[in-house]
């Protein structure tokens, strides 16, 4: 199975997290014909004509403001569980959780420790998404979606053809497109079964490449929303006693209280990255050289 990713990324990439706090991105939801009932936003430079500010106490803000059907929220000050206790029968609602600051020094930051939080999940898909286009496919759909962004350069389309400077390995677009779970690695009778999501699609590319020499059985999946994480179908999946799960924040103990639900030994991982030595995001996604060998022996480690 080969997965084709553009490996140099000086060209043909969009800061999501900036993009959404500026006039491009409402002139860009017009020219997708994506529309929204509502528009809500704790930035306070966004003064734009639709646009609504949270300005005030925000049980006063979301009792005199609908949020129950279609419903833009931008959040870069407020944190996700900060607005979730007022939201009352969401509908097609989606809440962008953008961080505008340094993201990646030393490792990839995320504002947020508890996405994977069980009465989140039950209403709303967490989605982290993987490139621009990933990114307007889910604006568009009618579900319930929290989508965090981090201050990063990502791919415009990690679909996009590739000049003679571009070093190409990834998978095939309809199993990308279609599949609620990819697996790259399932070895029979697993001794571990790994989980990550497709902001970290290359590194699981290249960890999966690496396992893939090892004696060790160990499964290794990539799924699109950590809501699947407690379905039945992946349920199915987990045929072995410890379950890795890949994250880019240091783990707590509540997010480990959360997890507690599957019933597995749950060992959570953090990439190490190195040689990121700007504050320019534009430079950052270039720069940050993901450690492999590192992850790689980490979970050895944990057999």
């Amino acid at each position: 199975m080969h997965l084709l990713i553009k490996t140099k990324k000086t060209m043909y990439t969009v800061n999501l997290s900036k993009l959404v706090n500026s006039e491009h991105f409402f002139e860009m939801l017009w020219e997708e014909g994506i529309t929204f009932e509502n528009i809500y936003t704790d930035n306070p430079s966004l003064d734009l004509k639709g646009v609504k500010k949270i300005d005030c106490e925000l049980w006063e803000f979301f009792k005199n403001n609908p949020t129950n059907w279609r419903t833009l929220i931008i959040l870069s000050q407020l944190g996700i569980h900060d607005i979730i206790p007022h939201i009352t029968n969401p509908q097609g609602i989606k809440i962008i959780s953008s961080w505008s600051l340094i993201s990646s020094l030393a490792e990839k930051i995320e504002p947020e420790i508890d996405y994977i939080h069980p009465e989140l999940t039950k209403t709303y898909h967490i989605s982290f998404p993987r490139d621009l286009n990933s990114f307007l496919k889910a604006l568009k759909t009618d579900v319930n979606m929290v989508l965090p962004l981090i201050s990063q350069e990502l791919p415009e389309n990690i679909y996009a053809s590739a000049n003679d400077e571009d070093e190409i390995q990834f998978i095939d677009k309809s199993l990308v497109e279609k599949k609620q779970c990819l697996s790259l690695l399932s070895p029979d009778k697993p001794e571990l079964v790994l989980v990550g999501t497709w902001e970290h699609i290359e590194e699981l590319v290249k960890l999966s490449q690496m396992l893939q020499t090892s004696e060790s059985r160990i499964s290794l999946y990539i799924i699109n929303s950590w809501n699947y994480l407690f379905s039945e179908e992946f349920k199915e999946n987990l045929k072995s006693k410890k379950l890795g799960i890949i994250i880019n924040h240091e783990p707590t103990k509540q997010l480990k209280d959360h997890l507690a639900v599957l019933n597995k030994e749950i060992i959570l991982l953090t990439p190490a990255y190195e040689k990121v030595t700007s504050i320019f995001p534009e430079y950052q996604f270039e720069q940050s050289d993901f450690d492999a060998l590192w992850l790689f022996e980490r979970i050895l480690s944990c057999l």
